[in-house]
């Protein structure tokens, strides 16, 4: 519904229809929260000239806040099976190119497979 919504403001004439600032409110733990997109976002209203940056925000704040949690349970888990050292000293072509065979050389040397 939230994307649907989105959509339809990005793509129509929002000029005195969305009364909206460059702010989110989300639940915490059952408490409200304000998070302001940017710098004094609370105070900056949303406006035709401005809503492709506040979609822009909008969507991308959502995107991360709405994977974090699971983000880091997936690297905490992956870091209880292969130790963050042990990937520290290659770079990202190195893992990108051997990750599998890397994996699976740690897996056995850690008697795990």
């Amino acid at each position: 519904m939230v994307f649907c919504s989105t959509i339809h403001n990005r793509e129509n004439d929002i000029t005195d229809v969305l009364h909206q600032t460059f702010s989110v409110n989300h639940d915490s733990f059952g408490r409200l929260q304000v998070h302001e997109l940017k710098l004094n976002g609370k105070d900056i209203p949303v406006t035709e000239e401005n809503k492709k940056e506040y979609v822009r925000l909008y969507v991308n704040y959502r995107f991360r806040r709405g994977i974090e949690h699971q983000f880091h349970s997936l690297q905490k888990g992956f870091n209880e099976l292969v130790p963050l050292g042990l990937l520290q000293s290659f770079d990202e072509k190195e893992l990108e190119v051997s990750r599998y065979s890397i994996i699976v050389k740690l897996l056995i040397a850690h008697n795990l497979v």
